[in-house]
Parts: structure tokens; C-alpha cells; sequence
């Protein structure tokens, strides 16, 4: 483990508060488990994960063939580098990974470095970043379901009636239709300005949480 800085006491969180109760709900591991999925539509040889969490993510990449290296600014995770979001540029160099995995994680630091951090990415990325951030949103009816009817492909269809919510999760700066400045159309012109190419959707089974495919412009096979 490399330590490029010494984090502040408040991000030095027990790794046991990864492993409650809440990350064995099905949704939460149903949301890992779609990063996975995402990740391997890319076919990446290299890979930057950004926030480890419990590491479920990135130990089973690696175990797929996947070269990951792990950032978090919790030294408590035992990432391969302890560092910042915000510091990309200090650690990596340009072009260094295929594909930049950041999940639940920009939502943690003020909104005036959610651009910047955006840029540094694009830069030590060859092609793609994938980035998960949560909705300010809550669900009064969320009424999912997927069926086969005999040699048919699988089918997914749904119901769900949101209400906004009336505070962000513990720890959170920001949260997508927060505020004006974080409306969904803004955050994606914020995308558009930093990335080729922006595909998003918002997670079936985990409404909280929406999924951005993101193009660097670059080839991963250079």
C-alpha cells in the first residue's frame, strides 16, 4: 500500500462499517454487482477503482484477469494508494488506466471539485470512466419486476412513484436534483463538456442510484 497523503482523522472510518447490515441488502448488492456488469461491457485490461468501500468490486475484477489498482482516501480499506479525488494528477499519469471506476464517491466532496476531479480523470483514462452518483429522490411506490415467457430474452418492466426527498444521506456535499446548480441536465452538461461521449441510466433495482458510461475519445488497445 502506497500512502500519498495523510487523510484527515474524519475520513479514517473502521472497516467493519462496510460490512453491516446494509451492505448485505440485496439492493446495495444488486448495484455492485450492475459496476461489474458495466465493467466487463468495456473489456478493460487495466482499471483505477476510486473509493475500494469492502472491496467486493475490485476483488472480484481482479480475479476476472482485470489489473486493478484502488484509491480511497480511508487508510482503513487498505487501498493501494490512500489519497484524494482530488488529487488524481499527483498519483497517476496520463493515460495510465483503460477505465476509471468511481462509485458513490463525488457525491462526498464539495460540488466547486466535482469538475476538476472530472478532468483529471479524462486525462489518466484511455477510454472510459464509469461513475455512479446518488439521486435526491425517494420512492412512495417502487413496484419492480422480470419475467420469460419460454424461448423469449428476459424482460424487465416497472412502477415506481418518487417524491423529493427531504435530506441527503449522512455525509453527502450534494445529490443529483438537490439543488439548481445540481439538476440532472446540469450535471450532464458538466459531463458533455469533459467527455466524447456520456450515456447514463437511472438503476432499476436501486433508483437511488444513477449509472454515467463515459468516453474518454482515446483507444484502450493503444
Amino acid at each position: 500500500m502506497t500512502t500519498a497523503r495523510k487523510p484527515d482523522q474524519e475520513h479514517e472510518l473502521s472497516k467493519d462499517l462496510y460490512f453491516g447490515d446494509a451492505y448485505f441488502e440485496w439492493r446495495q448488492l444488486s448495484s455492485m454487482c450492475q459496476q461489474l456488469i458495466e465493467i466487463n461491457k468495456l473489456k478493460p485490461k487495466t482499471l483505477l477503482e476510486i473509493g475500494k468501500g469492502n472491496g467486493f468490486v475490485c476483488d472480484f475484477l481482479k480475479k476476472s484477469g482485470i489489473e486493478v489498482t484502488t484509491l480511497d482516501i480511508n487508510p482503513n480499506l487498505e487501498p493501494d494508494i490512500v489519497g484524494s479525488i482530488t488529487d488524481l494528477d499527483q498519483y497517476f499519469s496520463p493515460g495510465q488506466f483503460d477505465c476509471i471506476l468511481c462509485s458513490e464517491v463525488l457525491e462526498h466532496i464539495p460540488l466547486v471539485h466535482f469538475e476538476p476531479s472530472l478532468k483529471q480523470m479524462a486525462a489518466i483514462s484511455r477510454k472510459n470512466v464509469v461513475i455512479t452518483l446518488p439521486v435526491f429522490q425517494r420512492s412512495l411506490l417502487d413496484f419492480q419486476a422480470r419475467f420469460k415467457i419460454g424461448k423469449m430474452k428476459h424482460r424487465e418492466m416497472g412502477l415506481r412513484i418518487p417524491f423529493k426527498g427531504k435530506g441527503m444521506f449522512a455525509g453527502h456535499h450534494w445529490e443529483i436534483n438537490h439543488s439548481k446548480e445540481t439538476k440532472k441536465k446540469e450535471i450532464l452538461r458538466t459531463f458533455g463538456e469533459v467527455f466524447e461521449s456520456v450515456d447514463y441510466f437511472r438503476y432499476r433495482w436501486q433508483p437511488f442510484h444513477m449509472f454515467f458510461i463515459l468516453g474518454t475519445g482515446g483507444d484502450a488497445n493503444t
